[in-house]
């Protein structure tokens, strides 16, 4: 989740004989579903034959100045028509509560959806039908800042105090739920089964008024990947991190990143990955408004753009189609016309998530 002004960008060519679904260039896009209000989509994930996505409803209050309860909406696969919602409880929506939406999604090998809320909660969702219940898995603590308070046992490396805000969540392969968190400069490490989280990692590095957000764990499940929306230079970045029981800030090694430029204050804003059979990794980069694929040996970048995309944020690979899902989370957009979720034809195909046993 990073705030940011829409703008429209023409899509580039593909290059030669780049095929994804038949009868389409690679990168064409097109509009799979409009999300409902309070739209802003951000999380996406696929689960059977259903198109999963959360909602921030904090972003109304930028128009409306009144607050709207987040929600989950669930999309027919195949014709992007609306199958069910879930609506979010338990959100604070007085006018001095923290943000309030829903971020990061991620399903386990039983089918049950986790989502991130952003006031500092991690969500679990039965999805059986008939009995479709909210519960909260684990919680995000609240760290003051280790400028402040050195003595802490647990603190985060920010500059000043910040609350939670998790934001990227994925499953490693022993069934940790980990979570990025974008205020607090730290990744966090929930057990399998739930409860408190965590501290996995923090450093300077990820810490920014947008920072750790995106993250995936790297197909031989090796490696965390994250993504840095903006550091504290306006940066953004790509980082590797191996996945051990502690890493510390010199295993940071960087695989891509976005210098502010000169023609706007905002960079990138690198956001949701997903990793594609062709060892490339696809990353959405919101302030730009498109789709790149580095590739992870050679560090080759194709960019994808398309004038449907608005502040896109999270993206899924729908192998059966032949197609990335991207969400726009729109986030200053009052116009709910932008609130969609795009289909962009692809010519790679993504390898399985982790979705492990989880008690």
């Amino acid at each position: 989740m990073r705030p940011r002004t829409s703008r429209s960008r023409a899509a580039p060519k593909s290059p030669p004989g780049a095929t994804g679904r038949p009868g389409r260039r690679a990168g064409h896009a097109r509009v799979f579903a409009t999300v409902p209000e309070p739209g802003h989509a951000e999380g996406i994930v696929i689960d059977g034959d259903t198109v999963i996505t959360g909602t921030t409803g904090d972003s109304v209050a930028f128009s409306t100045g009144a607050k709207a309860p987040s929600v989950i909406f669930a999309f027919d696969r195949t014709s992007g028509q609306l199958r069910y919602t879930l609506p979010v409880e338990g959100e604070a929506l007085d006018p001095d509560a923290p943000l309030n939406g829903i971020s990061g999604l991620a399903v386990d090998a039983a089918g049950r959806l986790y989502a991130a809320d952003i006031q500092g909660r991690i969500l679990r969702f039965n999805l059986s039908r008939g009995n479709r219940r909210q519960e909260v898995y684990a919680t995000i603590p609240d760290l003051p800042s280790c400028k402040h308070a050195p003595a802490e046992p647990n603190c985060s490396p920010t500059l000043d105090d910040r609350t939670p805000l998790p934001n990227g969540i994925v499953f490693d392969g022993s069934g940790n739920l980990c979570v990025t968190d974008s205020w607090q400069a730290t990744i966090f490490r929930i057990p399998a089964g739930g409860g408190q989280a965590q501290v996995w990692f923090q450093s300077e590095r990820i810490d920014g008024f947008f920072g750790a957000n995106g993250i995936r764990v790297s197909p031989d499940e090796t490696a965390m990947y994250v993504a840095v929306t903006r550091d504290r230079t306006e940066t953004s970045w790509i980082f590797r991190l191996p996945l051990g029981a502690a890493p510390s800030a010199q295993d940071l090694v960087a695989l891509a990143t976005w210098a502010p430029r000169a023609r706007e204050l905002a960079p990138a804003g690198a956001d949701g990955i997903a990793f594609g059979s062709s060892g490339r990794v696809y990353v959405v980069l919101g302030g730009d408004e498109e789709v790149v694929a580095i590739d992870v040996k050679t560090g080759s970048v194709q960019r994808f753009a398309s004038p449907h995309l608005h502040n896109p944020a999270s993206v899924a690979f729908d192998n059966a189609n032949g197609r990335l899902l991207v969400t726009n989370h729109a986030f200053f957009a009052t116009d709910p016309s932008l609130w969609t979720i795009v289909d962009m034809s692809i010519e790679d195909r993504a390898l399985p998530l982790v979705r492990p046993n989880v008690p």
